[in-house]
């Protein structure tokens, strides 16, 4: 694997009060390899088909970190996940933290329902990894995209702790993958970029691109298009501070352009810090969940700087 996402993971983390990523250690990442891995399904009578069929599709079609994939009910991971098969295997699960969905006199929007999808080891409380998605729905291209996240974060611990790459070496190649981008042709999703950046992306970005539809870069995602770079939208962590007896909270989002190719992360644009003072009103915003000029700019200078 080639582009090392703990270093997406690193920087992200280092700007977001309640990142979303676990961070295990570097023995349960190895024991993941070893394991078999538990894909724990959705309840049925939840309307989960479509859910479960892309899940499983896409984890017999691209996970590849470990040799043995389960995939198991809710009801049957209750039965493995007990203290007899404590470190006998990994699972993969989505987990939704609720939030405060209603208004009262001393609370509004406290906390945004969040859908957070795990990967961890039986027995341990904390996961090893763990990506917050804007849809508790993925088809079947979400978990794809997701899958490469999880195996290249994994794999990254792995070579870093082994000596196979150091963290100078992992940098310049982080560094060198926005030069890829020009050569490819980037997929823009239309709901994910500002009105003002729809109107002046030709003035800002000289390279080929597209203003398209999610459903036209799932299909390039699945077919592994060489030719397609794409925009991913995807929160990294949720902040909530008070602004006298009210609850505010906002999500943090990151907007990678990701290889159709393979999943490699070429560059991002990270959330910045922010306070939640001000007008109650700020609590109905997320952090940069839309694409603007400035991102923009900031990724052509990366496409230009890139080593």
């Amino acid at each position: 694997m080639k582009i090392k996402f703990l270093l997406v993971f690193v920087l992200i983390t280092l700007n977001s009060v309640h990142a979303q990523f676990g961070y295990g250690k570097l023995e349960d990442v190895q024991k993941i390899k070893k394991i078999p891995l538990l894909v724990v399904l959705e309840d049925e009578n939840d309307g989960a088909k479509e859910y479960n069929e892309a899940l499983q599709t896409a984890f017999e079609k691209n996970w590849n970190f470990s040799k043995e994939v389960k995939v198991i009910t809710k009801q049957e991971f209750k039965e493995y996940n007990s203290k007899a098969q404590n470190g006998n295997y990994a699972f993969f699960k989505k987990v939704i933290h609720k939030g405060d969905d209603g208004f009262s006199q001393i609370k509004l929007k406290g906390l945004i329902t969040t859908h957070d999808f795990t990967i961890g080891i039986v027995g341990n409380k904390k996961p090893v990894y763990s990506i917050m998605y804007p849809t508790g729905i993925p088809n079947e291209a979400d978990f794809k995209f997701m899958i490469q996240q999880i195996q290249y974060y994994l794999q990254s611990r792995v070579d870093l702790k082994t000596g196979k790459k150091s963290k100078k070496e992992m940098l310049n190649e982080l560094a060198s993958n926005a030069g890829k981008i020009k050569n490819k042709t980037l997929l823009l999703a239309k709901d994910d970029l500002t009105s003002k950046l729809l109107n002046e992306i030709d003035k800002i970005y000289s390279y080929k691109y597209k203003i398209t539809t999610k459903e036209e870069i799932d299909s390039a995602i699945l077919s592994n298009d060489a030719n397609i770079a794409y925009i991913k939208v995807v929160p990294v962590g949720q902040m909530t501070g008070s602004n006298g007896p009210i609850k505010v909270s906002k999500l943090f989002h990151v907007q990678y352009v990701v290889d159709a190719k393979d999943g490699q992360v070429l560059t991002y644009v990270r959330p910045k810090a922010f306070g939640l003072g001000g007008a109650v009103g700020a609590a109905m915003y997320n952090s940069k969940k839309m694409l603007t000029k400035k991102d923009m700019t900031k990724i052509v200078k990366a496409i230009v700087n890139a080593k």
